[in-house]
Formats: C-alpha cells, structure tokens, sequence
C-alpha cells in the first residue's frame, strides 16, 4: 500500500525506497519477559484543557503531575499491550524534569540502557511524546475521529545517522515504522501523519525496534491522546506478534 514520508535528511527517495524493502525486527519470542521498554523524554509535556478555545503560543502546556501529561498516554499504550499478550515496562521518569530540557536526552539515554542490560529480551522502544504545531498567532489540533469518539493523530520518527551517530540499524526501523503506519491506517483513516525521517538519531541507536512517537499536539486534549494510544496500542501488538 502507500506511505507517507517527510524526509529531513540528504537520503535521496531511490535509496529510501530501496530501505523499505529491508527486513523488520523479529518477533517476540515465546517469553514473559519484558519485550517492550515505554519511556519519555519529555515528560512533561502536557495536553490542552478541554473545553480551552485558546491559549498563548508561548504558554505551551506542560505538567509535572504523570495522570495530565505524556506520561498518562504512555501508560495507556503499556496496559493496552499487555493487555494484548506484549510483556511491557513503562518507565514513568520525566526525563527533561530531572536533567533539565536541554538534558533530557543525555538522562534518557541513561535510562534506557539500564533497562536494557536489565531486560535483554527487550526488543522494542518506545520514545513517547506529544508534538507542538504552532506559529507567532496560532497552535494546531491534528485529529480525527473514531467513530464519534475524537483520536489525536499520531506522527511516527524515525532517527538516522546522517548526524554522525552510529546507528547503521535505522534501516529497520523505518520498515517497522512503514509497516506500522499502514496497519494503523487501515484501523482509523487520517490516523496517521507522515513518518518523520529525522537526521539525529534521538537515541534509537541503542536498540533495534526503536521509535519516536508523537501522540497529538499541544493543542489537542489529553482524552484524544489516550483514544489513540489505546488505537496505537492495539494495532502495534498485532504488528510485533505477528510473523515478521
């Protein structure tokens, strides 16, 4: 089926075609042991106030309390997955909180290869964030709706090594992502934004079946956000129990 691709590094499209043709990451192997690491970076990010019309573009949402912001979306995602047969850890640690923003990702780092030496039946994750879509005047809701239920969409990224890290297992990342996406499309159209193919690597370095997942915008509501992680959730065990 088709894709969806913003790419914001010098890969020519040829050669991303070519990459989607690489094999994904196994399956899960027949074990209870973790097999998928949920963390934030930023985990304050917060959601917009339901019912709020507005608020400054300099006054972007942000909470410290883990049941009001990203925290709470990564915690849907978890139980639905383990709800769906995928042994899950949700590590709740709002890294930018800890290290501070400009940190975050060196604290995250951190925390993920801890997890990993600790579990090394890990073989996904996941990096759970919400967006910010905004200019001087305005911010941007990005939604859809499930039935009559509203879903923030989601936008899937996926780190490189144009930036100079060592990261020679983006390749299969991006086929999970492509993978991902058109299942997730097929369970709710205009679910999906465009995969992002960024030129940093955000840490996806670390392990293979790695992921940046922005659930919603600064603009949309913390329940839109938690209908799609559920959507999210159910659709990513499908995928990753699968065959390969």
């Amino acid at each position: 089926g088709n894709y969806w691709l913003r790419n914001d590094t010098e890969l020519a499209r040829e050669e991303i075609e070519r990459l989607l043709q690489a094999p994904r990451i196994p399956a899960l192997s027949d074990t209870a042991e973790p097999q998928v690491l949920i963390y934030h970076t930023h985990g304050t990010e917060g959601y917009a106030e339901e019912g709020k019309g507005s608020y400054a573009s300099n006054a972007l949402p942000r909470s410290r309390d883990i049941t009001k912001n990203v925290v709470a979306v990564g915690a849907v995602l978890a139980d639905t997955l383990i709800k769906s047969g995928v042994p899950t850890i949700h590590c709740e640690v709002m890294h930018d909180a800890v290290y501070g923003y400009n940190n975050s990702y060196t604290g995250s780092r951190k925390t993920v290869a801890e997890y990993l030496k600790k579990y090394p039946s890990i073989k996904y994750v996941f990096d759970i964030h919400r967006d910010a879509l905004l200019n001087s005047e305005n911010v941007y809701k990005v939604i859809t709706y499930d039935e009559s239920t509203p879903a923030a969409q989601i936008m899937l990224v996926v780190g490189t090594d144009s930036a100079g890290a060592s990261h020679p297992g983006w390749r299969k990342n991006l086929s999970f992502a492509v993978d991902a996406q058109y299942l997730l499309t097929k369970r709710l159209e205009n679910l999906m934004r465009p995969i992002c193919i960024k030129k940093s690597s955000y840490n996806q370095q670390l392990s293979p079946g790695a992921l940046l997942i922005e659930v919603g915008t600064c603009a949309n509501t913390l329940a839109e956000a938690k209908t799609s992680a559920e959507i999210l959730g159910e659709t990513l065990a499908a995928l990753i129990n699968s065959d390969g």
